[in-house]
């Protein structure tokens, strides 16, 4: 959960990406705003640009998805669930901000091996995708509400699914401990 503003809201992990997110896009409109401004005044006045401007803000944008942590290839887009990816890749970040880095860095491996993975068929990589996003925000809510019989559960299914494909199995054998051990 995460508290925000004066009044200290409670809000979930995803709730809270949305906040994240409109706040962010209001503050880019705000800055585009101040720069026409700005420029609007300096070509009234004629004296040219008068002082620095906000700069523009790159991400690295997948169709409408800004990821962080998990890296993503063009050619693999179409194929996973952008919605999933991103949930993971919030998770990462908030992990790392709470210290607990061996986590984020084992979902963030994980996921980036399924999403570029060969092997796997589409719907075989969602689910599996659909999974860690379901993992990773259940690892990032407070010990006492964590689902961790459901969890164990959907860890023993994604080692199933991950055995199709060796080089997956071999990331799971490095860091499945890891992710089964939040859950214990």
């Amino acid at each position: 959960m995460f508290l925000i503003g004066d009044e200290n809201v409670p809000l979930c992990l995803e709730c809270n990406l949305k906040f994240v997110q409109m706040t962010t896009l209001q503050n880019e409109m705000l800055e585009r705003q101040i720069n026409y401004c700005s420029d609007f005044m300096d070509y009234t006045v004629g004296f040219g640009p008068s002082g620095p401007r906000f700069p523009e803000r790159k991400t690295l944008n997948l169709g409408g998805v800004a990821l962080h942590n998990i890296k993503v290839d063009n050619s693999t887009i179409g194929v996973i669930n952008t919605g999933n990816i991103q949930t993971v890749d919030v998770a990462v970040s908030a992990l790392t901000n709470s210290g607990n880095n061996d986590l984020a860095t084992a979902l963030n491996q994980l996921t980036t091996e399924v999403v570029k993975n060969t092997e796997l068929q589409n719907d075989v990589k969602n689910q599996i995708v659909e999974l860690l996003s379901l993992i990773a925000s259940e690892a990032t809510a407070p010990k006492d509400r964590q689902r961790k019989g459901a969890m164990k559960a959907l860890l023993s299914q994604m080692k199933d699914l991950l055995s199709v494909s060796s080089s997956l199995i071999k990331i799971w054998e490095k860091w499945g401990p890891t992710i089964q051990s939040i859950f214990t």
